[in-house]
């Protein structure tokens, strides 16, 4: 883990970045790129350096030419719906690019799009035909598809589902309805800035909530709101209808003091910017044993035997979007407990290892103050 000098040297980079300005690192720089690496903030941070050696040169390049790679697979993507007539909507990282100060800047491993959950068997052959090979599917809120060298795309067929954001589904069960069609195209939707917005921030909190979020998620927060005129107080009403509105207030409050005007973090926003800073883009296994322990804490006062539990036999919401075959036929879930865990041993003992001694660990020092209660719906 970092240590705090290499985050404040991390900060001031992409605060200098996004500024339009120069800093200069008064850390270890190979400890501070890989961090940056970590938060996939490499190439933003890049452009606060008056002369970036090859590693930072290289990671700009890199996360540029994976852009071009997107565009241009995302058109011709894009266009064969538009022949088969199936709508379509870009999600998250495709419009957050657009707000980073240069071309390219935004680093992301794949793209997502929300399209006609009633035509995947047409965006299935859409994709093949554009060259992408279909990874996986079953019963969950999307498909993933991949094309070589670097081209990941998860097509949505719905926003949420009971593993992934239960609490949020009936808020997006018509999303359509939300949704505003595009100029200069047929069948292209989107949403509007204010429920762009609520949308980015309910799914961060899907991840802030399982194993983390990193501070990518604060550029993003603080570039779409310095281009964006919102009406907040309709931002806010959704936000309190979903329960994560103190969430996404404090999000903004920091992104705004560490990015723009250097005010002092609360004590609870520090907290916050701590967890994030530990998370890394994609979040951690640490996070995710704390966040489970917090949420079994309050179902039981065994909650660590709970979790091991759980991890052995996952619940029947997580068997029917992660398992479909297993929950539909009770008679094999004796033979999914043999297969994960020869699974493990085989090729992942030494996460297990790390994930016994992380709940041992974590399991006696549960921080439940670090992430604000989500409130009640009204």
């Amino acid at each position: 883990m970092a240590d705090e000098e290499v985050k404040r040297n991390m900060i001031a980079l992409l605060s200098s970045a996004l500024r339009g300005e120069k800093a200069e690192i008064n850390c270890d720089e190979k400890i501070l790129f890989g961090f940056c690496q970590y938060h996939k903030v490499a190439a933003l941070a890049s452009m606060a350096l008056e002369k970036p050696d090859e590693k930072w040169i290289k990671a700009k390049v890199e996360a540029i030419r994976m852009t071009a790679i997107f565009d241009h697979e995302r058109s011709g993507v894009l266009e064969s719906l538009e022949k088969e007539k199936v709508w379509y909507c870009p999600l998250k990282g495709i419009v957050l690019k657009e707000f980073y100060p240069e071309y390219g800047i935004r680093e992301m491993s794949d793209n997502d799009i929300l399209v006609d959950k009633s035509k995947m068997d047409t965006v299935r052959e859409v994709m093949l035909d554009n060259g992408f090979e279909f990874i996986n599917a079953g019963n969950i809120n999307h498909e993933v598809f991949h094309k070589k060298p670097v081209c990941n795309f998860e097509m949505h067929k719905a926003l949420f589902n009971e593993v992934s954001g239960k609490g949020f589904i009936s808020y997006y069960d018509h999303v359509k309805d939300r949704l505003i069609k595009d100029d200069g195209n047929e069948y292209g939707y989107h949403f509007s800035d204010e429920d762009f917005y609520i949308y980015f921030i309910v799914h961060n909190h899907k991840h802030l909530r399982r194993s983390g979020s990193g501070v990518r998620t604060l550029v993003d927060i603080y570039v779409y709101l310095k281009k964006k005129t919102l009406d907040m107080a309709y931002v806010k009403k959704q936000l309190e209808t979903l329960g994560i509105a103190e969430e996404e207030r404090l999000l903004r409050s920091i992104a705004f003091k560490i990015f723009e005007n250097g005010q002092a973090l609360s004590e609870e926003e520090s907290r916050l910017l701590d967890y994030v800073l530990s998370s890394g883009v994609y979040g951690n296994q640490g996070n995710y044993i704390l966040n489970a322990l917090n949420s079994y804490r309050e179902k039981t006062r065994y909650y660590r035997l709970y979790y091991i539990y759980r991890r052995m036999f996952p619940s029947e919401e997580t068997l029917k979007y992660v398992f479909p075959f297993f929950y539909r036929h009770v008679w094999a879930r004796p033979f999914l407990l043999v297969y994960r865990l020869t699974k493990a041993l085989i090729k992942r003992h030494k996460g297990i290892i790390r994930e016994l001694k992380t709940l041992r660990k974590k399991a006696d020092h549960i921080r439940s103050e670090t992430l604000p209660q989500k409130q009640n719906k009204n």
